[in-house]
C-alpha cells in the first residue's frame, strides 16, 4: 500500500478495518470500512464507500489463484470518482470524474464520465469532464 503526500491523516488514506493489498493511493482520498481493495491503483480526491469490493481474481485457470498475485488483473480509478456503498469492481479502467452507485457491478471499463448504475453498471446521464 502507498499514498499520496498530501493527504488527511499523513497516510494519504482515511479508513479502519479494510482490506487492502497491493493498492497505490492518490491524495485525499476516503475509504469507509469495510471495504476490500486488491491490485487497484486509486486517483486523487475519490471516494469509496463501505462495503465495496474490488475483485482482482477472475478465475481464469478455472479456479482461485490461492495468492498467485501473477494471476490479478488490476484496476485503475481515476480523479474525483466517488463508489457506492456495495459496489462490485471487476478489473477496469474507470476515468476521471465517474460516480458509481451503490450496489453497481462495474464489468467493464468506463471511458465516460457519468452516473452508472445496475447489474452490470450502465450509464445513467453524462457529467461534465
Amino acid at each position: 500500500m502507498s499514498a499520496g503526500a498530501e493527504s488527511d491523516g499523513g497516510s494519504g488514506v482515511r479508513w479502519s478495518d479494510a482490506g487492502v493489498v497491493d493498492v497505490k493511493f492518490g491524495r485525499n482520498v476516503r475509504v469507509i470500512r469495510p471495504a476490500n481493495i486488491y491490485g487497484c491503483t486509486i486517483g486523487d480526491d475519490c471516494a469509496i464507500a463501505h462495503g465495496v469490493m474490488f475483485i482482482n481474481d477472475l478465475f481464469r485457470s478455472g479456479g482461485p489463484a490461492g495468492g498467485d498475485k501473477s494471476k490479478w488483473a488490476s484496476t485503475q480509478v481515476g480523479n474525483r470518482v466517488s463508489i457506492g456503498s456495495n459496489a462490485t469492481i471487476l478489473p477496469v479502467r474507470i476515468c476521471d470524474g465517474a460516480v458509481i452507485g451503490a450496489g453497481a457491478v462495474v464489468t467493464r471499463d468506463i471511458g465516460v464520465p457519468g452516473i452508472y448504475a445496475g447489474n452490470p453498471a450502465r450509464l445513467l446521464r453524462g457529467l461534465p469532464r
